[in-house]
């Protein structure tokens, strides 16, 4: 962004609002100056901020320069300060390059540009005067808010500006009175979604924070209808003004409620679980059953008996098996109306399972026409009760590895991960025939946080379950060495990859031959040489004669020199016994003690 002033002579000012002298000639006044820390000079800091360029404070160097308003500078009188567009260290109290500054009036101009997010289908404002057939709990969270952020609620600006004379009373800062304002309109978006003219005060139990202060706004401003009866607080405090008087609180009504886990209806104060499923997610040793993923109504969390929750396996129990096949369950009457039982131990004989088995099962034996790499994006999403259901084999299997865990030890996180892996392996291409190597690397490089291939391909590889993939298991070496010589010309690369079989021990001699390491090493001094030989137009290594080997060997000396004497000669011996050249340049040309 530029920088341009022009300054009017005026009336020279007093001595006290004259700028200091220096030498006889005024200095700049310091608002004048840029300052060190910043890329922007003062003037541009004042237009950015009176013409608000949202577009230059988000993207600089993307926006470009821009023009900007002319001014007048006059002496005597203070223009208006050019403030830093972030100030760092003011709210986050951070130091460094870790700093966090909001900038406030981007935000407002941002979030008056923004669409208007107002989500029909979050509490849907029902017909005013309309009665409910039942009370009806509801699940609010501060995402709830942000999804009718900017929906019109009437009386909403009334509680705004009670908030702030609470705050002022109070002392409460602003970032509460902001996350009062939230409160405030989850519960009137309830109280259009209940037909109601006032905030039933049942509906502050559902608020996830800060209900007396809410409770207290809706008040003084009459937006509350109260309880009948007043309500035993949580925290019945103690009385400071007598210890010998005890106060009796009023005990808690008793509200009808649905089940969290099997749905039926009861009457209750506090409890969010009816009787039955209360008495079925305790075992025999009146410890908590563990909870997952019901394999017939596909409800995470819930206590299970045989994969199948205490809803379902009622359900089953008096609809017969046939609805095993079906997701939805009778509703029924929970406490003091008489319930089910709880079914763990009853003889109805487990569900079977309705989850088919995968189309996709490898058979023993079976061969590929072609390779291709499996793409495992859309299975690795799915959910364990998601999976095609496991073949007799598979299930072994998995049994196998929970059993080697335990032996051996395996910390939970690791165990976790290696039991996913495999079962997402065998269940999509079962247990019977060995799996590639290449499957469990992409289906791990597809979620590497999720699952665990190392684990997995070294179990299956010891029950010879695995067939290995010779690209991913080849020395790196090997993979350098082989770009080395794809980088060369033909005839030169083709010469050194003989030798490099040469020396590996796959030539006309069979020995045990080095390793890729140890060949690396060689090629580093190799490599200078060849470049250089290459530069001065050399198309093979037949060309090479004695006094070519003389003068790569004298471009150093000591140690160096007789590094590339043993690599030349290992070199041109190798070609000599596999018969690329007839003469070996290196034979005879120098000696170890001419070398150094």
């Amino acid at each position: 962004m530029g920088s341009r002033s022009l300054t009017i002579p005026a009336k020279r000012a007093p001595w006290w609002s004259r700028p200091p002298e220096l030498n006889g000639k005024p200095l700049p006044p310091a608002w004048h100056m840029p300052r060190p820390e910043q890329e922007t000079g003062p003037a541009c800091l004042r237009a950015v901020r009176l013409e608000a360029d949202v577009a230059w404070v988000t993207d600089p160097d993307g926006t470009g320069p821009r023009s900007r308003q002319l001014m007048f500078l006059h002496y005597g009188l203070a223009p208006t300060h050019a403030q830093p567009l972030k100030k760092y260290g003011r709210r986050t109290g951070r130091t460094g390059v870790d700093q966090r500054e909001r900038l406030q009036w981007v935000e407002r101009i941002r979030a008056a540009a923004a669409p208007t997010r107002d989500d029909p289908a979050v509490l849907p404002p029902a017909v005013p005067g309309q009665l409910p057939l039942f009370p009806v709990r509801r699940m609010l969270s501060i995402d709830v808010c942000r999804r009718i952020l900017q929906r019109p609620l009437a009386g909403y600006p009334e509680l705004v500006e009670q908030t702030a004379a609470f705050a002022a009373d109070t002392g409460i800062s602003k970032a509460m009175q902001r996350k009062l304002h939230e409160m405030l309109r989850l519960a009137l978006a309830v109280r259009d979604a209940d037909g109601d003219d006032l905030v039933d005060e049942l509906v502050l139990d559902d608020l996830p924070n800060y209900g007396r202060s809410v409770r207290a706004i809706l008040l003084w401003t009459q937006m509350l209808r109260p309880l009948p009866e007043p309500r035993e607080p949580e925290r019945p405090q103690r009385s400071r003004t007598s210890r010998s008087t005890r106060h009796v609180w009023a005990p808690r009504p008793v509200t009808p409620r649905s089940c969290t886990q099997c749905g039926s209806w009861f009457a209750a104060k506090m409890k969010t679980t009816c009787e039955p499923c209360s008495s079925f997610a305790r075992t025999r040793r009146n410890s908590t059953a563990s909870t997952a993923a019901c394999d017939r109504c596909r409800r995470v969390g819930l206590p299970l008996a045989d994969g199948h929750c205490r809803g379902c396996r009622w359900h089953v129990a008096i609809h017969g098996p046939g609805d095993i096949t079906r997701y939805g369950t009778q509703l029924w009457l929970g406490s003091p109306v008489p319930a089910p039982t709880s079914l763990r131990q009853s003889e109805m004989p487990p569900p079977t399972s309705r989850r088919p088995v995968s189309e996709h099962l490898m058979a023993p034996g079976q061969e590929r026409l072609f390779e291709l790499r499996r793409d495992w994006s859309s299975v690795a999403a799915l959910e364990r009760h998601d999976l095609p259901a496991p073949t007799d084999s598979a299930q072994l299997l998995l049994a196998d590895l929970d059993s080697v865990t335990k032996q051996e030890m395996w910390s939970t996180f690791v165990a976790s991960k290696t039991r996913r892996t495999l079962a997402v392996l065998v269940s999509w291409l079962g247990a019977d025939a060995p799996l590639l190597e290449s499957d469990i690397r992409a289906l791990v490089d597809n979620r590497p946080l999720q699952f665990s291939g190392r684990q997995v391909t070294q179990f299956l590889e010891t029950r010879g379950l695995l067939i290995p993939d010779p690209e991913f298991r080849r020395d790196a070496q090997q993979k350098r060495l082989e770009a080395e010589l794809a980088a060369l010309p033909a005839t030169i690369a083709q010469e050194l990859s003989v030798w490099i079989k040469a020396v590996r021990g796959e030539g006309k001699w069979k020995h045990a031959g080095r390793s890729y390491q140890s060949i690396a090493r060689y090629w580093h001094v190799l490599d200078p040489v060849l470049k250089k030989w290459l530069a001065d137009g050399l198309e093979s290594l037949r060309e090479i004669t004695q006094d070519d080997i003389k003068r790569a060997i004298a471009t150093r000396k000591g140690t160096l020199a007789r590094s590339i004497h043993i690599v030349l000669r290992n070199v041109f011996r190798a070609l000599r016994q596999e018969g690329v050249i007839f003469r070996d340049p290196t034979r005879g040309a120098l000696d170890v003690q001419d070398v150094t």
